[in-house]
């Protein structure tokens, strides 16, 4: 086994314009991209304004992709790595498969990359619910949903709130949310299996190509 660190290729958050309903902003086809780290940001989970005219709820979703494209085929883990700011009140998160970055083909995050469903997979989690820490970098084990999409040459996926965004619960009056460090590149640690053998003394773990093919795609040289 062998591992390899891949920074993400397409980053940003999207954060709703304001809805006096909760089905309104949780099924919201587009909203504000944002690719900056702020900590009053919401990258992730909602807020709800309390006003005399009605409640105003606004929600965010943090999105990237990964060019695993050199280890595809031989991925067996995956950890997810990334850095956060404040934290709401948020409880836990969970990562889903997205299909934002136009299916991962671009860097740019399209407004329109919000929708639940055409843009995000709910029902295809990465991970088990993980709990939200605020101010410090994040790194957890994406499951085998995951592994299966890197091992086609690319992991694409949201960072959603669990328990009113991922499971539709209205939060009512209450404000679950948190920033993430959208404006630097996240990454993954992946894990692939790897032609074990040294070649004219160099150690294996210090090659990368031989002939200009990545060391994950060959089983044999020379036979061997």
């Amino acid at each position: 086994m062998a591992t390899a660190t891949v920074n993400s290729s397409g980053r940003g958050s999207i954060r709703t314009g304001a809805h006096a309903a909760w089905y309104d902003t949780r099924w919201a086809t587009s909203g504000l991209v944002q690719t900056t780290t702020v900590s009053s940001q919401i990258d992730v989970g909602n807020r709800v304004i309390i006003a005399r005219a009605g409640n105003q709820y606004y929600l965010g979703r943090t999105y990237y992709w990964y060019d695993t494209s050199a280890y595809a085929g031989s991925i067996t883990g995956i950890t997810l790595n990334f850095f956060t700011g404040n934290n709401n009140g948020i409880g836990d998160i969970v990562v889903c498969e997205s299909f934002a970055f136009a299916n991962a083909t671009t860097t740019v995050l399209a407004s329109t990359d919000f929708e639940i469903e055409a843009k995000w997979d709910p029902a295809n989690t990465l991970c088990s619910p993980v709990p939200f820490s605020a101010n410090t970098g994040m790194s957890f084990a994406l499951n085998a949903n995951a592994v299966t999409l890197a091992n086609t040459g690319a992991l694409n996926l949201v960072i959603v709130e669990k328990d009113h965004d991922l499971d539709d619960v209205s939060p009512g009056t209450s404000s679950y949310w948190g920033s993430i460090t959208v404006g630097s590149a996240s990454s993954i640690t992946v894990t692939y299996n790897a032609w074990g053998h040294d070649i004219n003394w160099v150690a294996n773990s210090d090659i990368a190509q031989v002939n200009n093919v990545n060391l994950a795609n060959i089983t044999t040289v020379n036979n061997s």
